[in-house]
């Protein structure tokens, strides 16, 4: 049995594609690299300057800071940002819309 030979358009069109994906996939492990070494290096920066504030801190603020319990690990949203706002703004209608958002 004899096979036929392929066309060189189907062979060139065969090699141009499998050199596209071969770039496409270099170029994603590079850029999930690179990527991944810019979120440790902006990490690592953030931890400096957290380093720097705390150090510029004494006793007494230390002491404040850790019975304040705040937990970095939750972000506020917006409804909460808006109560704390409106807390310190007027306290009287406070209490009506945070109830209100905070019941949804």
């Amino acid at each position: 049995m004899r096979t036929r030979p392929t066309s060189i358009r189907r062979r060139l069109m065969g090699l141009i594609l499998v050199s596209v994906g071969a770039v496409w996939a270099v170029m994603f492990a590079w850029s999930v690299n690179n990527a991944a070494r810019e979120v440790d290096e902006w990490d690592d920066a953030r931890l400096i300057q957290l380093a720097h504030l705390l150090v510029q801190l004494d006793g007494p603020d230390l002491a404040r800071l850790a019975a304040a319990g705040l937990d970095v690990r939750n972000e506020y949203t917006r409804a909460s940002r808006a109560c704390t706002t409106t807390q310190t703004r007027n306290r009287a209608t406070r209490s009506s819309r945070c109830a209100t958002r905070r019941a949804k």
